[in-house]
């Protein structure tokens, strides 16, 4: 069994913070993928782990679903210890792979 101590549930999440999350998530995503992307708020994904639910879209591209932890930027994004929070596309993943696979996910659709 896997067992990925990101995954864990957020301690005191706050969606305020998953919302700055997100918008720097989805610029990374933008220059990564190469095309302006938006993110909408998806509550229907919220799994109440203090991960909050978004639907990242670009032009011609199906959606991603993105489950971003509500904790500061600096937990979610530059922390690469067992400590941090993974962001969940598919399955979780630190931020630069988290990235790397919701512009993965966009291209394969597009």
């Amino acid at each position: 069994m896997k067992i990925n101590p990101g995954s864990r549930p957020v301690t005191d999440p706050d969606e305020d913070l998953a919302a700055a999350n997100i918008r720097e998530f989805t610029a990374a995503v933008a220059a990564h993928h190469g095309h302006p992307l938006t993110a909408d708020r998806a509550t229907d994904l919220d799994t109440g782990d203090g991960r909050f639910g978004y639907r990242l879209y670009g032009e011609g591209s199906n959606p991603v679903e993105i489950l971003m932890p509500g904790a500061p930027l600096a937990v979610v994004r530059d922390d690469l210890t067992a400590q941090a929070y993974c962001l969940r596309v598919g399955d979780y993943w630190w931020w630069s792979s988290a990235v790397d696979m919701a512009a993965a996910r966009l291209t394969a659709t597009a």
